[in-house]
C-alpha cells in the first residue's frame, strides 16, 4: 500500500531570505508535515512501492515539490520542482552517496529558458564545506563561476524512517540532503551578493533569485529540524494533479537536456602513486613538500584526469632564488621524464616543463635527483586559465616543492 508518513517540523521564525532583501511576513506552523508518496514509471502515483518518490507540505499550494527517481542503475536524481514558476534544482547522486556530484539548476519564462550545470567537490567533514564550479551554455560559449567554501552544517542529520525499506530511506534522505544544500547555495548568494557585482557572479545571483524566491517559505520549513514519525502510518494515496506530473515529465527532460550539452566534470588529481584517486593519503596537497636525499633517488608525480579534458595545462619551473634567465639550472638539478611514455623532458626557455593544450590522459612524472647537494628551491606551479578541482578543491593553481639540501 501507499504510504505516507507525517514529520512535525519545528518552528522557525527569522530572516531567511535576505539576498531578496524581505523578510518572511507569515509565521510557519509547528503543525507542517510532509506527506510522502509512490510515483510509478509514468510519475503518478502508486500504492505499489517503487524506485521513485513524491514528497511536498501537506496542504501547500505554492507548487513546491520533491521528487527522488531513479535514473541508473547506481544513480539517483533528487528534483525540487517549483510547479508554478517552472523551475527546478536538481542533484544527482551516485553509488549510495549522501552527497550529490552535480547540481542542474532551471528556470523557464516567456522570453525562454536558462539552465546551469554544477559539479561539487566531495563535502569536506573536517570543514563542513564543499565547492561548486559552474557552467552555463551562452551560445558556443561556455562561462563559469567557482562557488568556493560553501558553508553547510548538520546536512545529514536523519532518523532512519521506519517501515520502509533500505532504498526508500535513502531517497528520503537524499530529499533532506537536496533541500539543504539548496539553502547552503542560497545563504552563499546571500552573503556574497552586492550591488557592485558584475559578470557572471551577478548573473547568476539574478538567476538564482528567480529560482529560489518563490519557495523560499516551503524551504524554510523543511530544513527545520526533522522529527521522526510519530503519527500512525495513513495509506491513503496522495493525491497529484495531472498538471503536477506534467511538470514532473517537463523537468526530468530539461535536466537531461541541459547534462548532454555540459563539458563534465573537470577533475585534477595530483597523486603520489598511480590508480587511486579516492585515498586521500595518495595524493599531495598544495604546498606539498618533496625531499629527495641522494643522487640518483626519484619520486613519481601522476596526474590523472578521470573525467572531462582540461585545456591549457601548463607546469612551469620556479627558483626565487635564481634570476628569471637560470631557471633553466634546475635541469642541472633534477632529471625530469615521462614515465608512461619513456621520454626524457626539459625545461624550456620560457621555464615550462609540462605544456598540453588538451589534457586528457594521465601524466606519471618521474623526477630524478641529478646531485648530491642542492642549493636552491625548485618549485612546480600548476597553471590553468580556469578553475578545476585539483584533489577536489576549486582552484586554478597548485604548487610543489623539491626541497634544497643543507649546504655545509
Amino acid at each position: 500500500m501507499k504510504v505516507i508518513y507525517s514529520f512535525m517540523i519545528g518552528l522557525i521564525l527569522f530572516n531567511f531570505y535576505a539576498c531578496t532583501k524581505q523578510q518572511i511576513e507569515e509565521p510557519l506552523t509547528e503543525n507542517a508535515k510532509l506527506e510522502i508518496t509512490y510515483l510509478d514509471e509514468y510519475n503518478k502515483p502508486t500504492e505499489k512501492r517503487t524506485d521513485n518518490i513524491l514528497m511536498k507540505l501537506k496542504d501547500d499550494e505554492n507548487g513546491f515539490i520533491m521528487v527522488s527517481k531513479k535514473t541508473g542503475e547506481n544513480e539517483y536524481t533528487d528534483y525540487l520542482i517549483d510547479n508554478i514558476n517552472n523551475s527546478t534544482i536538481s542533484m544527482y547522486y551516485t553509488n549510495k552517496s549522501n552527497f550529490p556530484h552535480k547540481i542542474v539548476v532551471i528556470q523557464s519564462n516567456e522570453s525562454g529558458e536558462t539552465s546551469m550545470v554544477g559539479y561539487t567537490s566531495k563535502y569536506r567533514e573536517d570543514t563542513k564545506d564543499f565547492d561548486i564550479i559552474w557552467e552555463m551554455l551562452n551560445g558556443s560559449t561556455t562561462e563559469n563561476e567557482t562557488f568556493k567554501n560553501i558553508s553547510a552544517a548538520n546536512l545529514f542529520n536523519h532518523a532512519k524512517t521506519s517501515g520502509v525499506d533500505e532504498n526508500t530511506d535513502y531517497q528520503i534522505m537524499t530529499l533532506k540532503v537536496s533541500v539543504r544544500i539548496a539553502d547552503a547555495i542560497n545563504k552563499y548568494v546571500e552573503n556574497n551578493d552586492s550591488p557592485l557585482t558584475r559578470g557572471f557572479w551577478s548573473k547568476f545571483c539574478n538567476f538564482w533569485k528567480k529560482v529560489f524566491k518563490p519557495i523560499v517559505r516551503v524551504v524554510t520549513i523543511i530544513v527545520a529540524v526533522f522529527v521522526p514519525p510519530v503519527a500512525a502510518i495513513i495509506t491513503t494515496v496522495v493525491k497529484v494533479a495531472d498538471a503536477i506530473i506534467n511538470t514532473i515529465d517537463n523537468a526530468i527532460n530539461k535536466t537531461e537536456e541541459a547534462v548532454k550539452v555540459s563539458s563534465g566534470p573537470k577533475k585534477l588529481y595530483i597523486l603520489k602513486a598511480p590508480n587511486n584517486i579516492d585515498d586521500i593519503n595518495n595524493r599531495y596537497k598544495d604546498k606539498d613538500i618533496i625531499y629527495l636525499t641522494n643522487r640518483g633517488d626519484t619520486r613519481n608525480i601522476i596526474f590523472e584526469v578521470p573525467y572531462a579534458t582540461i585545456n591549457n595545462f601548463k607546469g612551469r619551473i620556479s627558483i626565487p632564488e635564481e634570476k628569471e634567465s637560470e631557471v633553466s639550472l634546475a635541469n642541472n638539478y633534477y632529471g625530469f621524464k615521462d614515465f608512461n611514455k619513456g621520454t626524457e623532458l626539459t625545461i624550456n626557455s620560457q621555464s615550462i616543463l609540462l605544456d598540453y593544450a588538451n589534457l586528457k590522459n594521465t601524466i606519471n612524472l618521474l623526477v630524478n635527483k641529478k646531485l648530491n647537494k642542492i642549493g636552491h628551491n625548485v618549485y612546480i606551479n600548476i597553471e590553468l586559465n580556469e578553475n578545476i578541482f585539483i584533489n577536489e578543491n576549486a582552484t586554478n593553481s597548485f604548487q610543489l616543492v623539491l626541497q634544497k639540501d643543507l649546504i655545509e
